[in-house]
């Protein structure tokens, strides 16, 4: 029996790889990512249907017509206010421009949300500008960029290439949607603006989609799985989550959630606090799913955590293999300082790699700049998305010749994608990306535990219900029988069952052509024939 997965937002396909796992009954049919990079990743591991564009634009193309018409109509307006005639300097300029520019600044703007940095707002002050006037003429040259890609003839290719996602992502029916909408808009290392920010705003494409597919005729998913930071629950006092909470409920499905720590639940040794969202539309599978609580968590000691980080991350490196991983003195020489140097510095704290980290399989990190810390836990702390950047966010680890940050490869195999058995890393994916994926990425053993979960309510379901047709079919035919004797026709009991088979063989032959139901007949045919006779 196969369940049909359609996954969005998924990312390099961590959660399209979690079911993948936990069962061959769960058939991967389409998943959607707006990121390119992360894209090529996707492509590089998957072979069904990867629908690569903005989600919002998938399922409403006309909103590619209405941002040409936002972008025309707004430059015209900064225009006839003499924007073009303010002078700012052009690097402050040039800086709020790389830094806002995105696929969301278009959405942000029509919705009033362009803000600028608290980096070049502090630039501005110093300037004495005035915050509105800069506004405007950074907003002016991001529309001018931004048109060159809403031409009318560039707007109508998109347009049309839009509704042809939209045909692919809404032609079947699907079992499960699952769904890891952005989370940087709840998130503590992000701004946790919710739903003021346009990534919150996402969630909503979730909704859209299920109505869709309903309009379509292919009925709702029976089940969506959603998954995101742990603040998600305690975003604005709660009230973040209850309107996600109502918005499914009015869907019809009942939702169960649960915040799962990666290592405490998996032997993947990264402390990983995520939000679980399962929610069913029929309540039997809800039932048969039963709670968060059956699945049971494991303490590990120190030692096997270590013995677990021997076996994860990869100790094959060598300074001579991979040198730009590695933090030598060259590189990095307030981190190597002898007591001789750090007493003529005018540094408050001494740092000296070699010395604070002795231990293999340990992770460490340089804390604000002035102090090494070992994690207490004996995991690594959570992997971020701007690992890739440097700072406190970079976990160190000993290796055998010296100290090294750890590889695009260990960040995946930390969420579990096992690089070089089932998942690989694309050769054209830059360091700085892979990076920014994995951190952005879900642990892979998290959610094929959750996804086998699903699977034995389906399962349980399904049987019960097949059991049910059959005896329902069995009882029809008898019925059948039995009528046909009270008429006194003058077929046989053998004969009424033998003409009735070959009606249902043929069908399937002539119509459907369907192996596997073929084979289906045969067996009933022995059964009930046995009983016939």
């Amino acid at each position: 029996m196969k369940y049909k997965v359609g996954s969005l937002f998924a990312g390099v396909g961590g959660v399209c790889l979690g079911f993948k796992r936990a069962s061959e009954n769960f058939e991967l049919t389409f998943a959607n990512e707006m990121d390119g990079e992360a894209c090529k990743t996707y492509k590089a591991n998957f072979n069904h249907s990867l629908i690569e564009g903005d989600v919002e634009k998938i399922l409403n193309p006309e909103i590619v017509k209405k941002e040409r018409e936002f972008l025309l109509k707004r430059s015209d307006e900064l225009k006839k206010i003499n924007v073009t005639e303010l002078e700012f300097d052009e690097k402050i300029v040039k800086d709020a421009v790389n830094k806002l520019k995105g696929p969301f600044f278009v959405a942000k703007a029509m919705k009033g949300g362009f803000e600028l940095t608290d980096s070049i707002q502090n630039k501005i002050l110093k300037k004495n500008y005035s915050e509105d006037k800069f506004k405007d003429y950074v907003e002016l040259q991001l529309i001018t960029n931004n048109l060159v890609d809403y031409t009318e003839d560039k707007t109508e290719i998109k347009y049309q290439e839009f509704k042809k996602k939209n045909t692919e992502i809404t032609k079947e029916k699907i079992d499960i949607l699952t769904g890891g909408f952005p989370c940087q808009a709840f998130s503590i290392a992000g701004d946790r603006k919710g739903f003021s920010d346009h990534r919150g705003e996402l969630f909503y494409s979730i909704i859209n989609l299920v109505n869709q597919l309903e309009g379509k005729g292919h009925g709702k998913p029976r089940v969506l799985f959603l998954e995101n930071v742990k603040n998600l629950v305690s975003h604005e006092k709660g009230q973040t989550f209850e309107i996600i909470r109502t918005e499914i409920e009015k869907l019809g499905y009942t939702i169960k959630y649960k915040v799962l720590n990666t290592y405490k639940y998996t032997d993947l040794p990264q402390n990983r606090e995520r939000i679980f969202v399962v929610c069913f539309l029929n309540e039997a599978d809800s039932e048969a799913f039963g709670s968060f609580e059956d699945i049971q968590a494991s303490n590990k000691s120190r030692e096997e955590l270590k013995e677990i980080m021997s076996k994860t991350l990869d100790y094959s490196i060598t300074k001579e293999s991979n040198p730009e991983f590695y933090y030598t003195k060259e590189k990095y020489p307030n981190y190597f300082m002898t007591e001789e140097e750090f007493e003529n510095s005018d540094r408050k704290e001494k740092i000296n790699l070699n010395e604070d980290m002795q231990d293999l399989y340990e992770i460490y990190q340089i804390r604000r700049g002035m102090y090494v810390r070992k994690n207490q836990s004996g995991v690594c702390p959570t992997l971020t998305a701007n690992m890739g950047t440097g700072g406190h966010n970079v976990p160190l680890i000993k290796v055998y010749d010296g100290i090294r940050k750890l590889s695009p490869k260990d960040c995946f195999n930390l969420q579990g994608f096992r690089i070089g058995k089932n998942y690989k890393l694309p050769k054209e994916v830059k360091n700085a990306s892979l990076y920014k994926q994995a951190g952005n990425a879900v642990s892979v053993d998290v959610i094929e535990l959750i996804a086998e979960k699903i699977e034995k309510a389906f399962l349980k379901n399904d049987k019960n219900k097949n059991s049910i047709k059959k005896t329902k079919k069995k009882n029809s035919l008898s019925t059948e029988i039995n009528n046909s004797l009270k008429n006194k026709t003058e077929e046989s009991t053998v004969e009424i069952f033998l003409k009735r088979k070959v009606e249902e063989i043929k069908k399937i032959i002539n119509e459907e052509k369907n192996e596997e139901k073929m084979k289906q007949c045969v067996k009933e045919f022995i059964i009930e024939g046995v009983n016939v006779l």
